[in-house]
């Protein structure tokens, strides 16, 4: 056994170990409570820190929010009207609604594939149908194939 383990025997032994254990969290007897030796809580001081907190918090959302979120948010939703605005035009009223601009629509795709025409003379670019470029593009696999 060594030195530094002592084996308690008895509760009067236990307290007085238990006590000198303690004492340098003790205060004198001279000295007033606890709670008075280190000054009054003011609660006037704590509420006013908890309410500055809040309003800092908001404050910080707040620029938060619209220095970051709400210009997001609205570009977002240019975004979006960017996505919708084409769709709006399959509707037409005059022509019986939305089946008939999504037809209309349809044969206006349909004339693009289906049509040739010269989209910039100066870069020497047109569009061919369909049919037309996909013989072409066959044809050159085959002028290039390894024989």
């Amino acid at each position: 056994m060594s030195t530094h383990e002592h084996i308690i025997h008895d509760e009067q032994e236990l307290m007085h170990e238990l006590e000198h254990h303690d004492e340098w969290f003790r205060h004198d007897a001279s000295e007033p409570h606890h709670q008075e030796s280190h000054g009054s809580t003011n609660p006037w001081i704590i509420g006013g820190f908890l309410a500055a907190t809040v309003v800092f918090v908001f404050a910080s959302a707040w620029v938060l929010v619209n220095m970051y979120f709400r210009p997001n948010i609205n570009n977002l939703q240019v975004k979006h009207q960017e996505n919708v605005a084409p769709l709006s035009r399959l509707y037409d009223q005059t022509i019986g609604g939305y089946a008939a601009g999504v037809s209309q629509l349809h044969d206006q795709w349909n004339a693009a594939l289906t049509t040739g025409a010269m989209i910039d003379a100066d870069k020497g670019t047109a569009r061919i149908p369909v049919e037309s470029a996909t013989r072409l593009v066959i044809e050159q696999y085959r002028e290039h194939a390894p024989r």
